[in-house]
């Protein structure tokens, strides 16, 4: 089993526990996320996008991406909206997209 077995190579050589697992170019489904359950791992990040609220489940942590080439105002709109791709012209989308969907168009 590689999930099990790479976990513990990584520990003997290391000599530290590894409690937490990223699920390698975001290949997740429900089998997997069982794998890496029963291999004795404590949470794994997923490659979504987000934010994580209490209730999540701790083996499809979100995260956001960022990037020493970030600019602030990118930075800051990355973990204001929980995003990875930022634009000036995001929270403009985001208004609207509210007003249409209170409007039942979205």
């Amino acid at each position: 089993m590689e999930i099990a077995g790479s976990r513990e190579e990584l520990e003997a050589r290391l000599g530290v526990e590894i409690p937490y697992f990223a699920y390698p170019y975001g290949k997740e489904d429900p089998a997997v996320r069982d794998l890496v359950v029963a291999a004795g791992y404590r949470a794994a990040c997923s490659t979504r996008c987000g934010f994580n609220r209490a209730g999540c489940d701790p083996y499809l942590l979100r995260r956001i991406d960022v990037f020493g080439t970030d600019r602030l105002w990118q930075f800051r709109q990355k973990v204001t909206w929980g995003i990875n791709e930022a634009s000036r012209l995001y929270p403009l989308k985001y208004v609207r997209g509210r007003i249409a969907a209170r409007l039942g168009g979205g």
